[in-house]
């Protein structure tokens, strides 16, 4: 087990396009909300991003249910959903994707989806082959996009804060002209 979930993610790293990584933190930073759209054994991951963008001060909410496409006709130009879904092919999920965008959202998908929806949004990915076997595959697909999720939570923190020391540093200038300090 631990062998196949090495192999997955030295594999998520030879896959792992940081251009795509930089897109998706951008996107994750510009939003004004955070929509995260999975199904099936998706949903965890789903409940694990929204923790950890929560977290981080983003309005953030998972969706993991079939009234969400409901919510995914609300989203505007200035919000991004985050798609996982192993397979990419859970209609429910690509049913949401497809109402976001038509409603201005901006799409980051995770790690699969992307081979459903091509080159239409940003994504960061990774992709299995046959090789983990069947009652490994979930458990591989889960900690690879576990990770992808923790690599896009750092970009998102360090952003943060580097924002909040150039606020810090404009703040302090700022007081200095003042002769505040």
């Amino acid at each position: 087990m631990f062998r196949s979930i090495f192999r997955g993610l030295a594999d998520t790293l030879k896959l792992l396009d940081y251009e795509d990584v930089n897109r998706a933190v951008q996107l994750i930073c510009q939003a004004h909300r955070v929509a995260v759209y999975g199904f099936g054994n998706s949903a965890t991951v789903c409940h694990d991003v929204e923790t950890k963008v929560f977290t981080i001060w983003y309005s953030c909410q998972a969706y993991s249910d079939l009234a969400s496409t409901d919510i995914a006709a609300l989203l505007t130009e200035y919000d991004v959903v985050i798609a996982v879904s192993h397979t990419g092919t859970a209609a429910e999920l690509l049913q949401c994707v497809d109402v976001a965008k038509t409603s201005g959202a901006r799409i980051v998908a995770l790690p699969a989806v992307r081979l459903a929806l091509q080159n239409a949004v940003y994504y960061t990915a990774t992709e299995w082959d046959a090789r983990y076997g069947i009652s490994r595959v979930r458990s591989v697909a889960i900690d690879s996009t576990m990770a992808i999720v923790d690599l896009l939570y750092m970009g998102v923190a360090w952003r943060i804060q580097q924002s909040i020391g150039r606020i810090s540093a404009d703040a302090q200038g700022d007081r200095r002209e003042k002769n505040l300090i």
